[in-house]
């Protein structure tokens, strides 16, 4: 009996602890969603749009294809310059397009301080890239990542990875410092999304409406003028 008692104490008191400090949890976090292309990266953000739409959150993507009514598509070049309103989600398409790490030099300090600020604009941000080529001041202040892979063909699984700093030993050839280290979460925390439910609201083959490469086409063998070498000749 003092036994059952003990236990009983114990959730009360976990379930009270959780009542009390839940409004110190920051909900208001930046994700990183990466994976190959068809793995369903695009299909998860529509998902989310759908499901922060439904809690009366104010959705902004820069998917100019999206069809949800009430959702907000904005240039995300105005991104720093301008800023969403409060209790927002972001829902950003393509970001390696944008902030790529190769082309840090083009990264507006207004952008930097933005995400720098996220929290206290009381913004959810999550990205979407094929590869882990977003800049690296923007993967630096990730809280969180998703891996996307497609599996069965209809459903788009996300592992979650969890961020952790860590700090690593002197050697002869470093100094201590500080780093990351990278770890799968518990599979309770990933992610299935079904492709097809949500396909309708978008088109995922969209491309800019670009002229067509030119070229010279080379002309039919019959069109050819006749050769006067010999098989032997060649």
């Amino acid at each position: 009996m003092p036994l059952l008692i003990c236990i009983l104490a114990f959730f009360v008191g976990m379930f009270v602890f959780d009542r009390v400090t839940r409004r110190y949890i920051n909900p208001y976090r930046l994700y990183l969603v990466f994976g190959k292309k068809g793995s369903g990266k695009s299909t998860y953000l529509v998902k989310l749009a759908l499901r922060y739409v439904k809690k009366g959150w104010t959705v902004y993507t820069n998917m100019t294809d999206l069809n949800i009514p009430g959702v907000r598509i904005f240039n995300i070049d105005d991104l720093g310059d301008f800023v969403p309103c409060s209790d927002s989600v972001l829902l950003l398409d393509e970001v390696g397009m944008v902030w790529d790490a190769r082309n840090f030099k083009n990264f507006k300090p207004s952008v930097r301080d933005f995400f720098k600020l996220q929290r206290h604009y009381h913004c959810i941000v999550y990205m979407a890239s094929q590869t882990f080529d977003v800049d690296k001041k923007l993967r630096d202040l990730c809280d969180g990542m998703f891996l996307h892979a497609n599996v069965a063909r209809v459903f788009s699984m996300g592992k979650r990875i969890s961020k952790n700093i860590t700090l690593t030993e002197p050697s002869a050839d470093a100094e201590s410092r500080i780093a990351e280290t990278l770890a799968f979460k518990p599979f309770w925390n990933w992610t299935l999304t079904l492709i097809p439910r949500y396909s309708k609201y978008f088109d995922s083959h969209i491309i800019p409406d670009l002229p067509e490469l030119p070229y010279m086409e080379v002309p039919a063998a019959d069109a050819l003028p006749p050769s006067d070498a010999s098989p032997a000749a060649l």
